[in-house]
């Protein structure tokens, strides 16, 4: 997979998380499961490829915005 074709994935799956995963156990717990396999993977295999790279890194950040953002949606409801 070319690397424009692997971001742009990465970001359309990231932004669907965002904005449709709404209940905050499963917003904090795959934020956070995808926080820290994101940041494993990225320190045992940053020096294979910059696809690769570029995948580790989306994992990361996506996982850090669900996380972050976990009461999103809760505090709408209030």
């Amino acid at each position: 997979m070319t690397l424009p074709i692997l971001v742009g994935l990465g970001m359309t799956i990231s932004t669907l998380l965002t904005y449709k995963l709404k209940p905050r156990f499963w917003r904090k717990w795959l934020g956070m499961l995808m926080l820290v396999c994101g940041v494993i993977a990225f320190f045992k295999l940053s020096s294979k490829s910059d696809e690769l790279f570029a995948a580790l890194l989306m994992l990361t950040v996506t996982g850090y915005s669900l996380f972050s953002s976990r009461d999103q949606f809760t505090r709408d409801q209030d």
